[in-house]
């Protein structure tokens, strides 16, 4: 579901080239941006937004589980290694509209992690999670208030990354969430052996997940 761009580069290569994933459905849309022009992780950005009006779920049931799928930037900062990558995956976010304080608690994972070259083609499957902390839900607006994300590596709890998501529901309904997740830290086992040697990370993702009930 999600769509890959980049903007054209000139043939003298003055221009920054930055790259976005991105989907649209009927009720939102998500876009991640990165690019591998600076010495360091450079600019990047994220976006979820909703597509006419939105809802929290009806509070009956009041927990539901959400699906759908994930797409982001990598970009890899290393001695002699220095790319950008897709990474795409699966997403489940559990959202549990009456929580014991009744502050709405929503939280998630990104799993099944794939990083591909820019021309599509599989650069290594990840062996990996993120996770994405118990968030609150802001019932006035609609959204996911701010909350942390991690990446655990399966084969080394240790190597981690750390950072933010937040989210969006859409639909008249709740139907949707549109949300975006930005980590950043060591990349994991199996990356720095195709790097071969260390080399951080900076991932811009976004994901849209569909109600199952």
């Amino acid at each position: 579901g999600f769509s890959l761009y980049e903007n054209p580069s000139t043939s003298t290569g003055t221009d920054r080239q930055f790259f976005a994933v991105f989907r649209r459905t009927a009720n939102t849309q998500v876009s991640a941006i990165g690019t591998n022009d600076y010495i360091d992780f450079g600019f990047g950005g994220l976006t979820a937004e909703r597509l006419g009006s939105g809802a929290v779920p009806a509070a009956r049931p009041e927990r539901y589980t959400f699906t759908g799928q994930y797409a982001g930037l990598r970009v890899y900062r290393g001695d002699t290694f220095n790319d950008i990558k897709t990474v795409t995956g699966d997403a489940v976010v559990f959202v549990d509209v009456l929580d014991f304080d009744e502050t709405g608690a929503v939280e998630g994972i990104v799993r099944d992690r794939t990083v591909h070259n820019l021309d599509g083609t599989t650069f290594l499957d990840l062996n990996d999670f993120i996770s994405l902390a118990t968030a609150e839900i802001n019932f006035e607006n609609a959204t996911i208030n701010q909350s942390t994300a991690v990446g655990i590596s399966n084969a080394d709890p240790n190597t981690t990354t750390d950072g933010q998501w937040s989210g969006v529901f859409g639909g008249p309904n709740g139907e949707e969430i549109a949300g975006i997740v930005v980590v950043e830290g060591g990349a994991t086992p199996e990356e720095v052996t195709a790097a071969g040697g260390a080399v951080d990370i900076r991932e811009n993702g976004a994901f849209i997940v569909f109600n199952g009930g």
